[in-house]
């Protein structure tokens, strides 16, 4: 027994080291497969991962194309009225009651000049002479239905008589001052009377001795008497009515439609031909905004912009696109260092819809618009554009929608408009809120 066992011990242990052995050969191989690759094993090895599907969710809202641009406030019609310059010495302003940005009313001053108001009437033609009581003729007949239209009663014959000189003195005491008049000297003997003139007909023309229109103050000139009378003469004063030129300005349609002082003389202004003009405004105030040619080509008349003016939304429609002037005065020829070419800009003129009417301001652009480039377009589908695969026409195309098990069906759609990279999707396809689109291509 001890020697069968003896010979049993050498074989176990020849077994243990050929098993140890196989093992050891298998090892070896497969490090040897790991650090040894065929070509086609390291480009797979290197290869990246397939990449997952890409989607965006469809999602339901507005898609509105918007730009803002800054706009000022400025009235419809413009007009510059020129004012007369006194006779003699020089023209000072010396109170403004209605100033810039306030309605001026007919028969109100419209300033102060050496004291004495600037009557601001209805009228044609600007004043050309100082009227005298006993004048006749167009600019008579003016001054008569600026008065009527003030509600004096008279009649506009042409003739100044002592009816329009009543009238006009009346106008002066409405504020606060009396009108100007003019005293002549005449020789008359004892049967001769004397006449003012009457507003049917007038009083003798201005006599050689016929000074310039009198002011309370002493503006103007009154004649002295008359020396050298014959026997049986006696002289004769008369105090008539008068209207310098330098205290009346005619405005057209000042009694008809509201005018705004847009511009006037500030107080202590020596005026000049320069200086002496009034600017005024009417009509309803429209909005204004310069723009790029570039914005300009992407709206029409009815487009719509939104302001806000003291907390209030204001709506404004677009009524007309003027092209503003190219100031080419700095450019210089091509080629030349220093070229300039001027971009080309254009006026959007908006007409208020709804809210409470906006002032006229300075002309500066202070006024914030949102302007609507294209109808927002509401309660629609919201996908990225490069969801979208084109169709044959502009609207329509195709997407790829996520179906449950994950695959992708494709679907077409209804294009209702795109902005920047978002386009609207007709919300009455199969597309719906909440799906799935693939986005990255494939």
């Amino acid at each position: 027994m001890s020697s069968e066992r003896r010979r049993t011990v050498p074989r176990l242990l020849i077994a243990v080291l050929a098993v140890l052995v196989a093992v050891g050969l298998v090892a070896g191989t497969w490090a040897v497969a790991r650090t040894i690759q065929s070509p086609a094993q390291r480009d797979a090895a290197a290869a990246p991962p397939s990449a997952a599907p890409v989607t965006t969710t469809v999602a339901l809202g507005d898609l509105s194309d918007e730009i803002t641009a800054m706009a000022s406030v400025t009235s419809a019609h413009t007009l510059t009225v020129p004012l007369s310059l006194a006779s003699s010495g020089r023209s000072v302003v010396t109170r403004t009651p209605v100033r810039a940005g306030e309605a001026l009313s007919a028969g109100a001053a419209a300033l102060w000049v050496n004291g004495r108001p600037v009557l601001a009437l209805p009228g044609t033609f600007p004043a050309y002479r100082d009227l005298v009581q006993g004048d006749a003729g167009d600019d008579v007949a003016q001054l008569q239905r600026a008065l009527i239209a003030l509600g004096y009663s008279l009649t506009d014959d042409g003739q100044f008589g002592p009816v329009t000189a009543d009238a006009l003195s009346r106008l002066y005491r409405s504020l606060g001052c009396t009108a100007a008049t003019v005293t002549r000297t005449s020789p008359t003997t004892p049967d001769q009377g004397s006449a003012a003139g009457t507003d049917s007909a007038a009083g003798s023309a201005r006599g050689e001795d016929a000074g310039a229109a009198s002011a309370p103050d002493g503006t103007g000139t009154q004649p002295g008497g008359t020396g050298g009378q014959s026997a049986g003469q006696a002289a004769q004063q008369t105090t008539l009515g008068a209207l310098p030129m330098s205290e009346v300005v005619y405005i057209p349609a000042l009694d008809t439609s509201s005018h705004t002082l847009a511009a006037v003389p500030a107080e202590g202004t020596v005026l000049s031909a320069d200086t002496a003009v009034l600017t005024l405004a009417s009509g309803q105030p429209q909005v204004v905004a310069e723009v790029p040619a570039t914005v300009a080509d992407a709206l029409a008349p009815g487009a719509t912009a939104m302001t806000t003016r003291d907390g209030q939304t204001i709506t404004l429609r677009l009524r007309e696109l003027n092209e503003r002037p190219v100031d080419t005065s700095h450019q210089v020829a091509p080629g030349q260092q220093g070229v300039y070419t001027p971009a080309a800009t254009w006026d959007l003129v908006f007409d208020q819809v709804d809210g409470e009417p906006l002032s006229a301001t300075t002309g500066t652009p202070d006024t914030l618009l949102t302007i609507q480039r294209t109808v927002t377009l509401t309660d629609v589908l919201l996908v990225p554009k490069r969801a979208i695969t084109q169709g044959l026409t502009e609207n329509t195309g195709s997407v790829l929608r996520q179906e449950p098990d994950g695959s992708y069906t494709t679907v077409a759609v209804t294009v209702l408009g795109c902005v920047g990279g978002t386009c609207a999707l007709d919300p009455g396809g199969e597309v719906a809120q909440g799906d799935e689109l693939r986005i990255d291509g494939a």
